[in-house]
């Protein structure tokens, strides 16, 4: 690691501290890391420097800011490194700027977005959000995790044309339907549709074929959906406590990959001893099918 960025890094952790007094061994792991890390020479003081300064202007609220951060940044040769990214994407419209202007180079080690309360100050940000969304095309796992307060179908319709996405954390958002382009999203291994309104699922909903763990649990749907029968992929299906009126048992049996399956517990009950003859691969040994 270059020497100006261990210090970089250095001063990071001592903002990081708690105001409380150190430990004295707090203390002696801090004068460790210190003789670590060389004097810097003149030029690398300067790196350091400049480095402070991009900082400072992607703290800044100012948009013209975090254009004069980026063109630093490309014309210095500098990563955007953790900590500068943790800062941007913790704001709707950082993120949306860096996702539109950067080289895509630039966010490529960038696979998670987990998206917090505070993230979206004004009903209007979410669909410019949403806009510049599939230009992150790094981008492999997206967390909801702001709940049912905004609206997020425009971002699940824009996350469904991102082509890297294999995790979409969707809990909690009330959502009594799932865009039609969510067939889109073809490469998801895993989809966390917890605690919401479904009451069914869009044809396209079979186009993903890569679907290894798919989380209803807590949804409307009396009917089970008939698409999910022929997704042979599935490893886990989670669909309990929905008011399902029936399932096909006979069907779960072409579910040969399957090993983990929750189910509405009246419908569990007496489909068991089926299900168990015509599954083998589902452990029906956990607490879960204890009647």
């Amino acid at each position: 690691m270059k020497n100006w960025l261990k210090h970089i890094k250095a001063l990071f952790a001592k903002e990081a501290k708690p105001s409380s007094a150190p430990t004295p061994l707090e203390d002696k792991q801090e004068e460790l890391v210190e003789k670590e890390v060389a004097p810097l020479s003149p030029e690398e003081k300067e790196q350091a420097e400049q480095y402070e300064q991009i900082k400072q202007m992607i703290n800044s609220e100012d948009d013209s800011n975090q254009q004069l951060a980026l063109m630093f940044l490309q014309s210095l040769g500098f990563p955007l490194d953790e900590n500068l990214f943790k800062t941007i994407s913790g704001s709707v419209h950082k993120l949306s700027f860096w996702i539109e202007h950067a080289p895509e180079e630039m966010l490529a080690p960038y696979k998670r977005l987990e998206l917090r309360h505070g993230f979206f100050k004004q009903y209007q940000d979410i669909f410019k959000f949403a806009e510049v969304l599939p230009h992150f095309t790094s981008l492999e796992e997206l967390d909801w995790r702001i709940g049912p307060y905004w609206n997020q179908y425009p971002l699940v319709r824009s996350a469904a044309k991102l082509p890297n996405l294999k995790i979409m954390h969707l809990k909690d958002c009330r959502m009594h339907y799932l865009p039609d382009n969510i067939g889109e999203a073809k490469n998801l291994v895993e989809l966390n549709l917890f605690l919401n309104k479904l009451k069914e699922l869009p044809d396209s909903f079979s186009n993903l074929t890569n679907l290894k763990r798919l989380n209803l649990a807590d949804n409307e749907f009396r009917r089970f959906p008939k698409l999910l029968y022929y997704m042979d992929n599935l490893k886990s299906l989670d669909i309990h406590a929905n008011p399902l009126q029936d399932i096909s048992a006979k069907h779960f049996a072409d579910l040969k990959g399957l090993k983990e399956l929750r189910l509405p517990k009246k419908i569990a009950h007496y489909y068991k001893e089926v299900l168990q003859s015509s599954m083998p691969n589902v452990d029906f040994s956990t607490y879960y099918w204890e009647f």
